[in-house]
């Protein structure tokens, strides 16, 4: 029993945040020495990821450039990724063609464990970059489905409005 009471406050403990520094692959776009806003997804009870928005743009806004970076704290396999994804992009409004996206962003995605990151830089107009622990995966070429995506955690419908609500305060970093 004290060895998975140990076990369990191990995987709960809250683990160091590694998001302290600005992911290179967005430096050439986001000039930001510091995020716009962070927070913690946790789902029961359990710290799925840390999310770090960076932008230039004060307030934030779709119509300028930003990236968000995932640090995520468990494993989750690139087609739960892409599920998941499809279905919260579906939670904001119905997503015409729901299976052919969830297989392209299947493709994008990597299997991902504690530790790993994917971020996705948007620039209005050109879609969304995917990054794998900063290498490109790909984009979302589609400018209105590159922000549909990024609509799981920013959109006024997300089905996480703590964590949306820490991204946007502006204050840098809010968990």
């Amino acid at each position: 029993m004290r060895k998975l009471l140990f076990a369990l406050l191990l995987l709960l403990a809250p683990a160091a945040f590694a998001g302290t520094g600005k992911p290179q692959e967005i430096a050439s776009v986001i000039h930001a020495d510091a995020p716009y806003g962070e927070g913690t997804y946790t789902w029961m009870l359990i710290k799925a990821y840390d999310a770090t928005l960076w932008t230039d743009a004060k307030p934030w806004s779709m119509q300028s450039p930003f990236a968000l970076t995932l640090h995520y704290r468990m494993h989750f396999t690139a087609k739960e990724l892409a599920d998941r994804s499809v279905e919260e992009m579906q939670h904001i409004a119905p997503l015409p063609e729901a299976d052919a996206f969830g297989a392209q962003l299947a493709k994008l995605f990597h299997n991902v464990n504690s530790g790993d990151t994917i971020t996705a830089l948007y620039t209005p107009g050109k879609g969304a970059a995917i990054y794998y622990n900063g290498a490109s995966t790909g984009s979302i070429a589609d400018d209105a489905m590159a922000q549909r995506f990024m609509g799981i955690w920013l959109s006024e419908k997300t089905s996480a409005p703590k964590l949306r609500e820490h991204l946007l305060s502006g204050s840098g970093s809010a968990h």
